[in-house]
């Protein structure tokens, strides 16, 4: 199981930092980003069904969130501005912030591989 994170910091980001999409001579159209959803699929290298599928869950991985947050151009942290304080399983059991999974108990044996 992964950590997840909200998809919406990372929309609100983009949103923020791009100008609005314009239905003529809009930048998107001759290369650039513009905050259009599609311009920050295209910055991601993603299809338009992966990113919207993403936005509609509400959350991606923490694999995806630094993959993409490098992508952009900026560490993860500049995006989920609590990056480094992620409740993993490193940190002990107890439950992600944004997700309903759980950690294992702290006495939690995996079974011997046979």
């Amino acid at each position: 199981m992964h950590v997840m994170v909200p998809t919406a910091r990372l929309v609100d980001w983009w949103q923020d930092r791009h100008d609005p999409h314009q239905q003529i001579r809009c930048i998107c159209t001759t290369g650039g980003f513009c905050a259009s959803i599609e311009s920050l699929a295209k910055r991601l290298g993603v299809s338009h069904s992966t990113i919207f599928r993403r936005i509609r869950t509400g959350e991606i991985t923490t694999d995806e969130a630094d993959e993409w947050a490098i992508l952009v151009g900026v560490h993860p942290s500049r995006i989920w501005n609590d990056w480094d304080r992620l409740r993993t399983c490193s940190d002990g059991p107890g439950q992600n912030q944004w997700s309903d999974w759980r950690c294992p108990p702290d006495d939690y044996e995996e079974s011997p591989s046979v």
